[in-house]
């Protein structure tokens, strides 16, 4: 059973939220600096695989947008479950799609399927959710 938020009622009309959002992302992709975790497994991506997914993450930028998503952990995607609210869509490749959950202030990776949005876990800062794809 899928619950939902009603605690959070967008103004579709906020185009300034909008541009708040996407100066903030823009600003994130032009200052990103890839760290590499301590518990890291394996090589460490080179700069010039980072640019090359930061000037895709350009390319992917939509105009903001109001949808529907499930946000979910790991085990609530398993399980199809999850709390369904208004997020906002920022950047979107094949079914991979950055959003913006306004009730959390954080970015999830979701996926789009036949049955909507979905999120699985990966959330956080915008361009390293968009690199976890």
């Amino acid at each position: 059973m899928r619950k939902t938020s009603s605690s959070f009622e967008p103004n579709i009309a906020d185009e300034d939220f909008f541009q708040r959002l996407r100066r903030d992302l823009d600003r994130q992709i032009a200052d990103y600096v890839y760290k590499i975790p301590e518990e890291a497994i394996g090589n460490p991506l080179p700069a010039e695989t980072i640019s090359d997914y930061l000037e895709s993450m350009r390319l992917c930028l939509v105009d903001p947008h109001w949808e529907e998503a499930n946000i979910c952990t790991p085990e609530e995607s398993l399980a199809g479950t999850g709390v369904k609210r208004m997020c906002v869509t920022m950047a979107e490749e094949d079914s991979y799609v950055l959003i913006f959950d306004p009730l959390c202030e954080e970015y999830h990776l979701a996926w789009r399927s036949a049955e909507g949005l979905g999120t699985w876990g990966i959330r956080g800062a915008g361009v390293d959710c968009f690199i976890a794809r």
